[in-house]
């Protein structure tokens, strides 16, 4: 079984900015650079504390409603695996017999201002253009749970417990929205890279100071079955030294379904084995899809990586249908999250199929 052979170069911004800041790129022009962003990641750590400093001082209002908020969240920049960590909350709570609705930004859509309903509890509403592959992909997953998008989440959450009488509210990507009061704040970190480059953005990859870790009511520790996660007491020693006392899980992302593209016709997961396929995957982290293509024994991965919620094009298209087909794949692969951004494949070319993931718990999982 072969590791992945790349494709088309990212964008050549993407790939500076890994590079500087990971410090893989030498030189004085990158060491002034380097020196450069390391002043606005001065900014922005002052600018950091002072909202933390409003927030513990009550100068900052915040609106509670009533319903239970769990936040799901990360302190990193690049998929945590977010979206399905939502969904098996949400999934959880509508079992117990909860009325459970879904508040995200719709990254990537039109519609970030007041309150949007992407799916009202009965069916969508809405496409990817309007409101962003990652809320369409909620309401599908989820199908019966109300998926509300906006920017201000004090917005959408009134109208999910006045609009949808909901008892439990789910926000997507909340841990460093405070002005609504979360019950729960669970925080995600991927154990291949839990601390990121351990440096604030833009010098590093941290959204926040890993100390803020200690504000967490649980640690999600995703991906731990990848090849590159962290030794698990290693980890395990490092997360408590930040965070002493707050509960500790590891999850998995396991691969749960294979689907034809697009009539959405169910393939057994076996087929992937010994193939030789196209991996395209626009999201956070297209290295941990590859691992998890290997994992189900994929005999050779051709890696096409693009930038998260990437649009995809008909030259796009046309160039991964030539490239499949000249290197004689079995099929196309990619995400559903990536699935939700295509309309349609051309007839007559390689097959596409869509790999859906689940994420699980090893051992035992949190207690509500």
């Amino acid at each position: 079984m072969s590791e992945p052979t790349r494709g088309p170069a990212r964008p050549r911004l993407e790939v500076w900015f890994e590079r500087t800041v990971s410090g893989e790129s030498r030189g004085p022009g990158e060491a002034a650079s380097r020196g450069l962003l390391g002043v606005l990641a001065g900014g922005y750590a002052v600018g950091l504390a002072l909202r933390d400093a409003a927030y513990r001082l009550h100068l900052v209002p915040r609106v509670e409603v009533n319903a239970r908020v769990i936040s799901i969240g990360n302190i990193t920049l690049g998929g945590t695996g977010k979206t399905p960590a939502v969904i098996h909350v949400a999934r959880h709570f509508r079992d117990l017999g909860e009325r459970v609705a879904v508040l995200t930004r719709g990254h990537g859509g039109r519609r970030l201002s007041g309150v949007t309903v992407v799916h009202d509890g009965v069916e969508r509403l809405l496409g990817v253009d309007e409101v962003g592959d990652e809320a369409v992909l909620l309401a599908e997953r989820l199908g019966d749970v109300p998926v509300l998008v906006g920017k201000d989440r004090r917005l959408t959450a009134a109208e999910a417990v006045s609009g949808f009488e909901a008892s439990v509210l789910i926000l997507d990507d909340g841990f460093q929205y405070r002005r609504l009061v979360a019950t729960d704040q669970i925080v995600l970190l991927d154990a291949t890279r839990p601390f990121g480059t351990r440096r604030l953005f833009p010098a590093g990859t941290l959204r926040d100071p890993v100390s803020y870790l200690a504000r967490a009511d649980q640690l999600w520790l995703t991906r731990t079955d990848h090849p590159r996660a962290m030794e698990p007491d290693e980890l395990r020693r490092a997360v408590a030294a930040l965070a002493p006392g707050v509960p500790l899980h590891r999850t998995r992302h396991e691969p749960a379904r294979l689907t034809s593209f697009p009539a959405g016709q169910g393939l057994d997961l076996a087929a992937l084995r010994g193939a030789k396929v196209v991996a395209m995957a626009g999201i956070g982290n297209p290295e941990a899809f590859e691992a998890t293509l290997r994992s189900l024994r994929t005999k050779e991965i051709i890696a096409e990586p693009f930038p998260d919620h990437y649009r995809y094009t008909q030259e796009d298209i046309a160039a991964l249908v030539r490239r499949a087909t000249t290197a004689g794949c079995d099929a196309v692969v990619t995400t559903e999250k990536d699935a939700v951004r295509l309309d349609l494949w051309p007839a007559g070319g390689p097959e596409l199929w869509v790999l859906g993931i689940e994420l699980v718990f090893e051992g035992m999982g949190p207690v509500w």
